[in-house]
């Protein structure tokens, strides 16, 4: 069991001008990362070759096997490489938005979950959650968000790290690595890895600014990105970035067809009724900055240093509460009021080290990263409506913080032995992790109950109206906490090749939890060419996810709808006797066998195509129950209401927790195919292709999660549907990149292939048929280092499937909510934008 501590402690405004100099490019997988023509987006001065070469194959990378570094095509496992001009060819402001576009592995969905987690939203890698892939800045590893992913579908349960707050401005290449590599990397690495490497140059820099608006004349955004290198010395250099973006909301929902008022009250019959305003793209505004330096401190000793600073602030509008609902206050919001909850995070990370050429012979490394992120969390336009007329309308609800320490000292080697066919390359090395996580109690009053009735209506003078903040009630100081967790480990990864056409590799890992013990992993994987245009590849592996402190820890108290209708409900921490009363048990680590195979195909000039199978079975997966008291008509069990009252949480009529829930098995196919053709003073073209195919199943269920509780089954049809059907299960993308002189112009067709969402409260299925869209940018170079393009994401302006919104779910404010808000591709429609970017 974790430790825990005994203290708890925008109107509209016209299209504009933007910047983008990048060159655009569209890589799908390892072969999209490729650069066409002679115009550089970066500045000039020291770079990745991953960003140098024209073909991206033999681009030189360094995630995958510690202390080798090797071309993408050489590499035992699949490898993508995502370069900065291809992140700007995207369109999009976000990190976690641009990779949904450029890898068919990689899905986001529109609304990941509930309330905040609408704002924070977490993709999914090969079919999993994010939190089960590693994200590494310069082979660090990076911290965690502390919003833990809840009262949603996709990835529901995760605390995985929002790349959103790390500037795209500052990113020189991404590799990800598709394969599981938890035995290289430690806990997390189950279905692989994402290695953000930071721009080095030191000279030079860029300008880019960007502005957009989606084809309903809502959502406008805007960016700026700026990134500039100096020298250190002769022999050193420092890389400055900074980015902004400002993100306006977009609404997609229809009229609710509930009564606002009461009963007989002719305004009923009134057209353009207040609705749900928030069911679209929230309202965000983040500011971010990044340093990676470096400077030699004497001849063999070498001091580096990067870090990423992130401010942010998130708007997402709830659900609208009727003038004739129970926790209305008509003296203060005569017409009815829409909560609105706002999120404020600070995002620091920091790391600092030395390395060096010869300690005995080895290369070495040694740093320390310190990552933390806070958010503060507010709800507003709303009231407490057990105060009455007295009833603040703002709400301090409280806040979360997870911070994490990572100390690390690696080495490796090469030793040339006769027997072998190339040197044997060992890289060795020791990790502690010193992880917390914190819940802040809110103001009284966001929780408290005044003890003021029902104020009008048929049930004035009843006491069913909810204690707390409405949409979201404030953190009780019984629900706070303070978790700590510290562990240790080492590993050992070895590779060489046994025949010059034989390459072999191997890792082990140990690793300590003071919480959950030992762990021991490991992982072996193999390449062999078997003609020049032939080689066969393929890994076996074995892997480990601890806990996150968030799904151990996490607990609030959230307004939830059946048919329009509000109920509150409440996230419990395993640990807490609510949750013990209700069946919950310790969580257990998952763990996980990766078998992966594949082959790389060059069956001509100028044309690559790879294609892998894989197969992770993870056990103990952990998942987010069903709402326990909460029947499948819609009814509440009082006995829960009863349970929780008893404990001190009030007015809440149905519950939820973390559990080792099911044994699942995901299995996939990745292909990836590029051409390039050149048609000489016809220009350049490069084809490119990829296909993700992924099915998870549940082979088996836990004791608890067959259970019922209060009528319940723990983990319901609902939550078991959002394992394995609540994410595309193929994803197609076709590109075409053409290039003659000054103009430069991409065309990418996406096919995001079918889901289904379940409620288990109405039995009903919301289904998200195929969907073909098309993204279009068209750049030209108006300056030798200018260079402007327009662009459209959606071009065709693709909408979901409509859901059954009556019969489906009991969050669709009786027809109001019209969109599946788990599809890939979003719910606001076609997105059109103007770039520009200056070199300098």
């Amino acid at each position: 069991m974790t430790k825990r501590r005994t203290h708890h402690r925008y109107d509209r405004h016209l299209l504009r001008v933007g910047l983008t100099l990048s060159l655009p490019v569209l890589p799908i997988g390892a072969a999209y990362a490729q650069t066409i023509g002679t115009q550089q987006a970066t500045a000039p001065g020291p770079s990745s070759t991953a960003t140098a070469v024209t073909d991206v194959n033999e681009a030189i990378v360094v995630t995958g096997a510690r202390g080798v570094r090797r071309s993408v095509a050489s590499s035992s496992t699949p490898i993508d490489v995502v370069t900065s001009k291809d992140l700007r060819s995207t369109g999009k402001s976000g990190l976690q938005e641009a990779l949904s576009d450029l890898l068919p592995s990689f899905a986001l969905p529109s609304q990941a979950g509930g309330n905040i987690s609408s704002i924070v939203r977490t993709a999914t890698i090969r079919g999993l959650d994010s939190d089960q892939v590693l994200v590494l800045v310069n082979g660090k590893r990076r911290h965690v968000s502390s919003v833990v992913n809840v009262s949603g579908t996709v990835n529901t349960g995760s605390q995985a790290v929002d790349l959103n707050l790390i500037p795209i401005a500052a990113i020189d290449h991404i590799e990800i690595l598709r394969d599981g590599a938890a035995a290289q990397y430690g806990s997390d690495a189950i279905a692989g890895v994402i290695n953000i490497i930071l721009k080095s140059g030191d000279h030079g820099g860029s300008a880019y600014a960007s502005s957009g608006i989606y084809g309903e004349g809502d959502g406008i955004t805007w960016q700026t990105d700026d990134d500039i290198g100096f020298k250190l010395g002769q022999d050193g250099f420092i890389h400055l970035s900074y980015e902004g973006v400002r993100q306006d909301h977009t609404g997609r929902a229809l009229t609710s067809t509930l009564p606002y008022y009461y009963a007989g009250d002719p305004r009923n019959s009134l057209p353009h009724r207040v609705t749900y305003s928030g069911y679209g793209q929230p309202e965000q505004r983040t500011q971010s900055i990044a340093v990676n330096l470096e400077k030699p401190i004497t001849p063999g000793i070498t001091f580096y240093g990067f870090g990423t600073y992130a401010h942010n602030e998130g708007v997402q509008w709830e659900n609208f509460r009727q003038p004739a609902a129970n926790d209305a206050v008509l003296a203060i919001f005569p017409n009815g009021y829409q909560p609105r909850e706002d999120i404020t995070q600070d995002d620091v990370s920091a790391t600092v080290g030395f390395k060096g050429a010869d300690l005995f012979g080895w290369k070495w490394d040694l740093s320390s990263t310190y990552g933390r992120n806070y958010a503060n969390i507010q709800t507003l336009n709303t009231v407490n409506s057990t105060y009455g007329v007295n009833s603040p309308t703002q709400f301090r609800d409280g806040a979360w913080e997870a911070t994490e320490i990572t100390n690390d000292f690696d080495v490796t080697r090469a030793f040339n032995l006769p027997v072998l066919a190339a040197p044997l390359n060992v890289a060795a090395g020791l990790e502690q992790r010193i992880d917390s996580y914190r819940i802040i109690a809110g103001e009284p009053s966001s929780y408290l109950n005044g003890g003021v009735p029902i104020l009008t209506g048929p049930n004035a003078g009843k006491f069913l109206n909810t204690p707390g903040a409405q949409s979201q009630a404030g953190f009780l100081p019984s629900q706070t906490a303070n978790l700590w967790r510290n562990n240790v480990g080492g590993y050992i990864d070895l590779e060489t090749k046994l025949l010059p056409q034989w390459q072999v590799g191997a890792a082990g890992r140990f690793e300590h939890y003071d919480d959950f013990g030992n762990n021991k992993i490991g992982k072996v994987s193999t390449r062999y060419e078997v003609t020049k245009w032939l080689a066969l590849r393929g890994a076996i592996s074995n892997g480990f996810r601890a806990p996150s402190l968030g799904e151990e820890g996490y607990q609030a108290q959230n307004t939830s709808f059946y048919k329009g209708v509000p109920y509150n409900s409440v996230n419990l921490p395993v640990y807490s006797a609510g949750a013990q009363a209700l069946g919950a048990q310790a969580l257990r680590p998952e763990t996980s066998i990766d078998y992966s195979a594949g082959f790389v195909l060059k069956p001509m000039h100028r044309m690559t195509v790879t294609v892998d199978g894989y197969q992770i079975g993870i056990a103990n997966r952990i998942v987010e129950s069903g709402y326990i008291g909460l029947s499948p008509g819609g009814t509440l069990d009082p006995g829960v209401a009863s349970l929780l009252k008893g404990i001190g949480v009030e007015g809440v009529g149905a519950a939820r927790y973390f559990l080792n829930g099911a044994r699942t098995r995901t299995r996939g196919l990745d292909i990836v195919a590029d051409y390039r053709s050149d048609f000489q003073n016809y220009g350049r073209v490069l084809w490119t292709a990829g296909l993700n195919l992924n099915e998870t199943q549940i082979l088996g269920l836990s004791t608890l999660a067959r259970s019922t509780v209060f009528g319940t089954q723990v983990l319901d049809k609902t939550a078991q549907h959002n394992l394995t059907e609540t994410n595309p299960k193929n994803n197609l993308a076709l590109g075409i990149n053409y290039t003659l002189g000054r103009l430069n112009i991409v065309l990418r067709e996406h096919r995001w292939g079918s889901l289904v969402a379940t409620s288990t409260v109405t039995g009903g299925d919301s289904f998200l048929s195929p969907h073909w869209t098309t993204d279009l940018d068209a750049g030209y170079m108006v300056l030798q280092r200018l260079r402007v393009s327009i662009g459209a994401q959606n071009l065709f302006n693709a909408y979901p499937d409509r859901t059954n919104s009556l019969n489906f779910s009991s969050n669709t404010f009786n027809g109001a909510q019209i969109y599946n808000a788990n599809s890939p591709y979003g719910i606001s429609g076609g997105f059109y934008y103007i770039h520009a970017n200056y070199n300098f």
